[in-house]
């Protein structure tokens, strides 16, 4: 088994709590700057640590087996046993008689229920088939690969800009084709991941975080951020999704070299998926929870206090759904 590496755990922990954050605070954080510019890389980063693990596996039979059992088995459970009952809960309690149609938004992407964040797992399932396919059809050639990861990216902007669209996520996949190029090469043509932090890291780290501010203090001019892969719909320059989402994403990965471990981060880190899969469903319980006691959710301190709160509920449901749905949580693999 090849031996995990502490500070990209890390980085996977920070992602994730972005994630819960950003999914907390939701139109609070229209008015702080900090989660704005957050807004920028929450996503990338995880497409770029993604692309960081790519493999071929040798061969399209055995690659086609581990990204199911990694990505599509997970969400197909989500949305069987979380997504399904909860539409058919909720419409209920709200008097709606449940339809098929009910399970499609517009551009036919699915309704996912109480993990809408689930959406993530089938678009890096397609990613993935992207670049294994031109890792295929190139025989291998890196320049290749990455002019057309280029080109996908840019056509995948332009059918947010035409308002145009493929089912599912086929269209947010090309979006972020370039994120998980970097990601690959930064595990196959650099030393980043094998290397203690050094004074190299230091000066890029500091032109990853200028970066960032760049782009959303001079670029896009503090104006509100607005990118939502999940309907491949950005609000920001071309230039800005990618700058702003690389710099971040690579700010991120070096603060997390320069740590390397972090206790409860780099816990979840290592089982985000269990995160990302449940935390909505706990968050929906929490709010209901305190809503039923009167207790106010209203106002930057409540809501950073559940945000805590669901940190520290999913270290008990990672041990739980690691030792008893390990299949489910893509620890270990149902298709051989």
């Amino acid at each position: 088994m090849e031996q995990r590496i502490a500070f990209v755990d890390l980085a996977k922990g920070i992602c994730i709590s972005l994630v819960v954050l950003w999914h907390v605070f939701g139109d609070l954080s229209v008015n702080l700057d900090i989660i704005q510019i957050m807004f920028f890389f929450r996503m990338p980063l995880y497409f770029i640590l993604s692309g960081m693990f790519f493999k071929t596996y040798g061969g399209m039979s055995f690659f086609i087996k581990k990204k199911t059992n990694k990505l599509i088995i997970p969400f197909l459970f989500a949305f069987v046993i979380i997504t399904v009952p909860s539409i058919f809960f909720l419409d209920k309690l709200n008097g709606i008689n449940t339809s098929v149609n009910s399970f499609y938004e517009e551009k036919g992407r699915l309704t996912l229920g109480l993990v809408p964040s689930s959406w993530f797992l089938v678009c890096l399932f397609i990613v993935n088939f992207y670049f294994y396919s031109l890792f295929q059809l190139s025989k291998s050639h890196i320049r290749v690969i990455s002019i057309f990861c280029v080109v996908l990216g840019i056509l995948g902007y332009t059918m947010n800009v035409l308002d145009l669209y493929f089912p599912l996520w086929f269209d947010t996949s090309l979006t972020v084709m370039p994120f998980f190029l970097c990601g690959y090469l930064t595990r196959n043509y650099s030393n980043m991941l094998y290397k203690n932090f050094t004074k190299k890291d230091v000066s890029i780290l500091t032109l990853s975080l200028f970066g960032l501010l760049f782009t959303y203090y001079i670029i896009e001019h503090r104006q509100l951020v607005s990118i939502y892969f999940f309907h491949n719909n950005y609000g920001v320059k071309i230039i800005s999704l990618y700058l702003g989402g690389i710099s971040g994403s690579y700010f991120i990965l070096l603060i997390s070299k320069f740590f390397r471990y972090i206790p409860v981060l780099s816990f979840i880190g290592r089982y985000s998926i269990v995160v990302l899969l449940t935390h909505q469903p706990i968050l929906f319980f929490i709010r209901n929870t305190f809503y039923q006691l009167g207790v106010s959710q209203a106002g930057l301190f409540a809501n950073f206090i559940i945000f805590l709160m669901i940190l520290l509920l999913s270290l008990p449901v990672i041990s739980f759904c690691v030792k008893f749905l390990p299949y489910c949580f893509a620890q270990k693999d149902i298709w051989r």
